[in-house]
């Protein structure tokens, strides 16, 4: 037993360093250094203590230098931006609604194309109880001032898709970045009951093994990781950027319009003083440059408070 658990260990191990080269970025700024132990973090008190990778200067980088850029894995809009394309997350003052999913807003053919493609067709009603269960977690989220839940609905739908198409065994496909994620686990809440169960109801008929996949506990340790990575977007502060920091509660004083993943600059940790500045490309695209001169091998930071 203890041989086949030291291969289990060590085919994990092989697994994650592959899967932490495949996402550096091309131009070799960034690699990852072997697992450190994070011991919680400040911005959310229900981190716990893991073993973590997080993200280093490959070699030596100038102020001011591109590290990186991503699109987001998922993003969505907050409540209260409906002058916004509720996929790519560009303002438009011509948006084209969707006839099929209510209060769905697209810039473009492209985008609803897009959504539909990953998401967008997990919110067709299918029947009158995913209808309701629908509405339900709607009239939910605005009493509690939160996206944050249909975020996942949209992110379950998409992990749906990627499943039906064939990629679910990707080395660096969506399932792979969020099992790579810096996770966080906590007791279910009540909340996080009821989201669950009209989350279930919305996808059962379509996958009716989603049910037994997509349990409290699941949803809850889903829910609180997601929480930790996302990042909340802020107003515009030049033309085509926004600035940008770390996902902790919606209703911000800087009036967020948007929650969006980033599986790369998930990984980037927390410092007073920073070498790194995140900002963002209106699309949904995140840009990390350096702040300062940073030496190679000198672990990369950013300020989310």
């Amino acid at each position: 037993f203890a041989l086949l658990l030291k291969e289990i260990q060590s085919d994990v191990k092989r697994r994650t360093s592959r899967y932490f080269a495949s996402i550096c970025p091309a131009n070799g700024t960034v690699r990852f250094e072997e697992p450190m132990v994070n011991g919680g973090d400040k911005r959310d008190a229900r981190s716990v203590d893991r073993v973590q990778r997080h993200p280093v200067a490959a070699k030596e980088l100038a102020a001011g230098e591109l590290l990186w850029e991503e699109a987001a894995d998922m993003a969505i809009l907050c409540a209260d931006h409906t002058l916004r394309c509720h996929h790519c997350l560009r303002p438009s003052d011509s948006l084209i609604p969707d006839p099929k999913v209510e209060g769905s807003l697209f810039c473009s053919e492209a985008c609803q194309q897009a959504a539909y493609a990953s998401y967008q067709l997990y919110l067709l009603p299918i029947n009158a109880e995913a209808g309701e269960a629908l509405q339900k977690l709607r009239r939910h989220c605005q009493q509690r001032e939160t996206v944050l839940p249909l975020f996942l609905l949209r992110y379950v739908g998409m992990l749906l898709t990627e499943e039906i198409k064939g990629n679910g065994a990707s080395a660096n496909g969506p399932f792979a970045h969020f099992d790579n994620l810096p996770q966080v686990y906590r007791p279910v809440g009540d909340d996080d009951g009821r989201e669950a169960r009209w989350i279930r109801s919305v996808f059962t008929k379509a996958n009716e093994n989603l049910a037994e996949f997509l349990t409290d506990d699941i949803y809850t340790a889903m829910k609180a990781t997601l929480e930790r990575n996302l990042h909340l977007f802020g107003p515009a502060i030049n033309a085509g950027q926004v600035s940008i920091k770390k996902y902790r509660v919606i209703g911000d004083s800087a009036q967020p319009y948007g929650l969006a993943l980033f599986h790369l600059a998930a990984h980037l940790a927390h410092a007073e003083e920073p070498n790194c500045q995140l900002s963002v490309l209106e699309g949904s695209r995140l840009q990390v440059h350096a702040l300062r001169t940073i030496t190679a091998g000198e672990p990369l930071t950013v300020n989310y408070v």
